[in-house]
């Protein structure tokens, strides 16, 4: 009877379980990449400032950049500034009595009423410059470059100018008494009332403007005659 009971309840617990439970699979959609981070963007980086290309209140120094800078009426004396960038900068009216400027840039540089007595501009690219009434009375010019130049009524006496570049220069009514241009390129430039007197011309090159208004006297002309007439006189 028990074994009967026993019987009849496994039964019915089988009856009311029903049948197992099949797990469901997992499904991965497919076509689709898994997610990945976003990559971190690196900052953009700040261009850095530009040095300027001129610096007017810097010191005076060889190789010093004051292109283009207004220095009117300064006083230099004695300075340093070989090799300087100085190419049109208003040099008018400044002092530069004494000063090196060897192999400097003074293209394009106001030069108008400059004092430059004695200075060494050996090497110095002064094209285009405008000299106008500038003082260079004694300066060593040796091989400087002042081809277009307006030196109207300039003063070089004394001032050597061996093997310098002169052509297309205006030095009408110059003042080039006792004046070294030894070797001198002097194609077109420009001698109208021009002061020659005891001037050394020695292998100079070129033919000048208006050399026949030029004032001579004791001058060396290029073939080395001394002569106090027209150096380039046929």
């Amino acid at each position: 009877m028990r074994a009967t009971y026993l019987a009849v309840l496994l039964i019915a617990a089988a009856c009311s379980s029903g049948p197992a439970a099949t797990p469901r699979p997992v499904v991965t959609p497919t076509g689709t990449a898994p997610p990945t981070a976003s990559p971190s963007l690196a900052p953009t980086p700040t261009p850095a400032t530009p040095t300027p290309a001129t610096n007017c209140t810097g010191p005076e120094a060889p190789g010093v950049n004051w292109s283009g800078c207004d220095l009117t009426g300064a006083v230099m004396m004695n300075a340093n500034l070989s090799a300087a960038n100085l190419s049109g900068a208003d040099l008018t009216n400044v002092d530069m009595t004494g000063a090196v400027l060897q192999d400097a840039d003074l293209t394009g540089a106001d030069m108008t009423g400059a004092y430059l007595a004695n200075a060494d501009l050996r090497g110095a690219d002064m094209t285009g410059a405008d000299m106008r009434g500038a003082y260079l009375n004694d300066a060593d010019v040796t091989g400087a470059n002042l081809s277009d130049a307006d030196m109207r009524d300039a003063s070089m006496d004394r001032a050597k100018l061996t093997n310098a570049d002169l052509t297309y220069a205006d030095l009408s009514y110059a003042h080039l008494q006792d004046a070294d241009l030894e070797g001198a390129n002097l194609s077109n430039a420009n001698l109208a009332g021009a002061n020659l007197t005891a001037a050394y011309l020695r292998d100079a090159t070129g033919t000048p403007l208006n050399h026949e208004s030029a004032s001579y006297g004791d001058t060396t002309c290029p073939n080395g005659t001394h002569q106090n007439t027209d150096c380039w006189a046929p």
